[in-house]
C-alpha cells in the first residue's frame, strides 16, 4: 500500500528533474554553440562494417540514453566539418555517446538513394552494439538535405523502432519543390544548392560533358571553401584555358530560361528519384516516439514552409510526436547572433533542443 502511494511521487519526481536538466543542456549547447569557447574533447576514429565514423564519449555512460548518431551535410568536408566536430563533442560534454559516421554520397554531394541506405545501415550496426549503444536506442540530429534523408531512413522497418527521436534542422518536405526553388529563386545568397543539383544530373539535358562536370565540381568546392576567402577561385583556374567549357557554364548559370528549361528536362527524368527521396512520401511508416523540427524564419535556400508541411503530415501519424520551432537564429545551417530582446523567439529554441535532450532517454521517451 506504502509503495503505491509513493510511486507516482517518485516518479513524478524522477522526470521533473531529468526536465530540469535537460533544460539546462539546452541553454549549455546554446551557449557553447554561440560562444568563442572550444570544447576540448578527445575524438576515436573506428570502422562501423568499414564506414569511417568519429566516436566520441562521455565520461560517464548512462545506460539510460540513446546514442546520438550525428550525420553531416551534403559537403566534401564530410564528417571533419568543424561544425559537425563541435556539436559531437557538445553532446559528448552532456553525457551522450556521439557517432559520426562518413555518408560518401553525401560527402561526393550526391543526390543519392544510397544516402540512406548508408544511414539505415548505420542506425542498424549502431543499435545492436552493445559498446556503441548500451541501451539499444539511437537518437538522430541532422541538418538540411541530410535532416530530410534521415526521415525516410528512420520510415524503414529494420531500423523503425531503433530510432527514438530525432532533431532535423531546416529539413526539406518534398524534393522537387525544393529543387525548383534553389534552381529557379534570384534571391539565394549563394549558389551552393544549384552546383550540387547540375553536378548531379547536367549529363541528363546536356548529355555527357566531362569537363562541364569537373566545373560544377570546382564550383561546389569553391562555395564550400568561400568563407575562407576563396570564392571561385578553383572554378576561374580550371576555366582559364577553357574557352568553351567557360562559355557553356556561363551560360548555363546567367542565362536563367535556360537554367529552368535544362532543369525542368532533368526534373522529369528523375521523377522516381526525387520521390524516393522525399519525406512526404513516407512520414506514414515512421515509428520515432519524437521528431523535433528546427527551422530558420527566413531560410534562404530551403524555405521554412517546408518544416510547416512536415509537421502538419506527422501530426497525423499517431506514433510520433512532433515539435515545431520556427525560429529567426538559424538561416541555413548557421546560427545568427542570439538577441535578448527576441526572449520568446529563444525560450521557443531553447525548448526545442530541450525536447531533444530529453527524449534522449529511452525511460522517458514522448508519445502521444
Amino acid at each position: 500500500m506504502l509503495r503505491s502511494y509513493f510511486y507516482p511521487v517518485f516518479s513524478f519526481f524522477r522526470i521533473t528533474v531529468k526536465w530540469i536538466r535537460s533544460y539546462l543542456y539546452g541553454v549549455s549547447f546554446l551557449y557553447l554553440l554561440n560562444s568563442n569557447r572550444e570544447v576540448v574533447w578527445p575524438v576515436e576514429t573506428i570502422f562501423l562494417q568499414g564506414i569511417k565514423c568519429y566516436l566520441i564519449l562521455p565520461k560517464k555512460i548512462d545506460k539510460n540514453r540513446s546514442t546520438v548518431i550525428l550525420v553531416h551535410g551534403l559537403s566534401p568536408s564530410g564528417i571533419d566539418d568543424p561544425r559537425i566536430l563541435e556539436i559531437g563533442k557538445i553532446f559528448a560534454l552532456h553525457g551522450a555517446i556521439c557517432l559520426i559516421p562518413t555518408i560518401e554520397p553525401l560527402k561526393s554531394c550526391s543526390l543519392s538513394i544510397t544516402s540512406v541506405d548508408i544511414i539505415e545501415q548505420v542506425v542498424y550496426q549502431t543499435a545492436n552494439n552493445a559498446y556503441l549503444c548500451p541501451c539499444e536506442k539511437v537518437s538522430i540530429f541532422a541538418a538540411s538535405i541530410s535532416a530530410s534523408i534521415c526521415l525516410v531512413a528512420s520510415s524503414r522497418p529494420s531500423i523503425s523502432k531503433l530510432v527514438i527521436n530525432i532533431c532535423c534542422i531546416g529539413a526539406y518536405a518534398d524534393t522537387r519543390s525544393m529543387l525548383k526553388y534553389v534552381i529557379e529563386s534570384n534571391e539565394l545568397p549563394d549558389d551552393y544548392g544549384r552546383s550540387v543539383f547540375f553536378f548531379n544530373f547536367v549529363e541528363l539535358s546536356f548529355g555527357p560533358q566531362p569537363q562541364l562536370k569537373q566545373a560544377l565540381w570546382y564550383r561546389i568546392l569553391d562555395g564550400h571553401r568561400s568563407a575562407t576567402g576563396t570564392k571561385h577561385e578553383l572554378l576561374n583556374k580550371f576555366l582559364s584555358d577553357k574557352q568553351l567549357v567557360a562559355r557553356q557554364f556561363h551560360n548555363l548559370w546567367n542565362n536563367s530560361d535556360l537554367r529552368s528549361q535544362c532543369a525542368e528536362q532533368i526534373l522529369l527524368k528523375i521523377q522516381d528519384r526525387l520521390n524516393a527521396l522525399s519525406p512526404l512520401q513516407t512520414l506514414g511508416r515512421i515509428k520515432c516516439p519524437c521528431i523535433i523540427l528546427v527551422h530558420g524564419c527566413n531560410d534562404p535556400v530551403i524555405p521554412s514552409i517546408h518544416s510547416r508541411l512536415l509537421y502538419q503530415e506527422l501530426k497525423k501519424n499517431p506514433d510520433v510526436r512532433t515539435y515545431l520551432c520556427l525560429t529567426p537564429f538559424l538561416s541555413h545551417g548557421d546560427k545568427q547572433k542570439l538577441a535578448m530582446s527576441a526572449i520568446g523567439s529563444l525560450l521557443h529554441l531553447l525548448g526545442a533542443f530541450s525536447v531533444f535532450y530529453f527524449a534522449s532517454y529511452i525511460d522517458n521517451s514522448l508519445k502521444r
